[in-house]
């Protein structure tokens, strides 16, 4: 079997177990910073997972670091700003994390995955993470996953939005179930 088809088997495999055992709801989905749950990840994982998405509301995070673009200044990660950037989007996803059905896999997008980084680091999710060009180290002061978490971060290493570095920096914390996969732009998707 050719590579590029290996592959596409891989992920449909892989879309297929991951499909058996999660039942619809139980995989979540939180938004990048210019996206909604209905954006091309959203409906994939809906489609495919039958999971569904958290509309954060990420309307005061696009002003507030629209604002920090626009005069050069750096943002203070934990200053008043960015807790107004956070706050509505953070509960909102603890909203979801107390409703049925129970999430069982929570996967974070950019401004979703700083999100969902923002809910271990204070304990409200202690189960799996799958966080897709994770803006975290970014947007928040956090450099490290909690210890004993399972997460999978996958990163485009040419990414020039949100930079690799900041997934490399999680992926090397959290103990011996945190993997990186770096995905470069010419593999095959």
């Amino acid at each position: 079997m050719a590579a590029d088809g290996l592959q596409r088997a891989s992920r449909r495999c892989l879309t297929d177990t991951m499909s058996s055992f999660l039942e619809p709801g139980e995989v979540v989905y939180l938004h990048g910073l210019e996206s909604s749950p209905d954006g091309a990840k959203g409906q994939w994982i809906r489609d495919r997972l039958g999971g569904m998405g958290v509309d954060l509301d990420t309307s005061a995070a696009r002003e507030v670091l629209a604002a920090s673009r626009a005069t050069g200044r750096v943002l203070d990660l934990e200053g008043a700003e960015m807790q107004r950037a956070f706050a509505v989007p953070m509960e909102r996803a603890r909203a979801r994390l107390a409703s049925d059905p129970a999430p069982q896999l929570l996967v974070g997008s950019s401004f979703g995955g700083a999100v969902l980084l923002k809910l271990m680091d204070e304990g409200s999710w202690r189960g799996p993470a799958l966080f897709l060009a994770c803006a975290g180290v970014s947007l928040t002061p956090i450099r490290a996953l909690p210890e004993g978490s399972r997460a999978l971060l996958i990163h485009c290493p040419e990414d020039d939005t949100v930079p690799v570095q900041g997934s490399r920096i999680l992926a090397a914390t959290g103990g011996r179930d945190v993997h990186l996969l770096e995905v470069s732009e010419g593999d095959d998707p």
